[in-house]
């Protein structure tokens, strides 16, 4: 829910500043951070997140799932991207999540980018117990030769 409503915010607040340039005044913008540097690299990082997020969900195929449902997933995926990270989709999104901030340097964007990562990790804990209960053991050697991020 804490994504959706943040998701709508940023897209709006992407929007409105197209429309109404002088916004930015009220999004608290960080001078020394508001750099062509800071900015290029923010704009690499959205992208690559982004697109990262896309080649993981597409390669999941009919095993991708958004959230925690009674009783699934069917299968533990260990291979692919889930070799190297038990969490590569989130990874991306942490990505884009601090390519926002540096493209957009403000206290807008940092709030977004604290609020994300935090619910981000709340949901990573909660699929991991999820996925400890359904899986058990096997899950745990999973655990044991995964790290959760890289």
């Amino acid at each position: 829910m804490v994504f959706r409503f943040f998701r709508v915010v940023i897209w709006l607040a992407c929007v409105f500043r197209l429309i109404f340039p002088g916004l930015d005044s009220y999004l608290g913008l960080f001078p020394s951070l508001n750099q062509s540097a800071a900015l290029l690299l923010g704009d690499i990082m959205l992208t690559v997140g982004f697109a990262w997020v896309l080649v993981v969900h597409f390669r999941m195929g009919h095993h991708w799932a958004s959230g925690v449902k009674p009783g699934g997933p069917e299968a533990l995926i260990t291979d692919g991207f889930y070799a190297f990270s038990r969490n590569p989709m989130y990874l991306g999104v942490a990505l884009a999540q601090v390519g926002f901030f540096l493209a957009l340097p403000s206290v807008f964007s940092l709030l977004c980018l604290a609020v994300g990562l935090t619910a981000l990790y709340s949901q990573v804990r909660v699929e991991e117990s999820h996925l400890a209960a359904l899986f058990s053991s096997r899950y745990d050697t999973y655990r044991a030769q995964v790290r959760r991020w890289v």
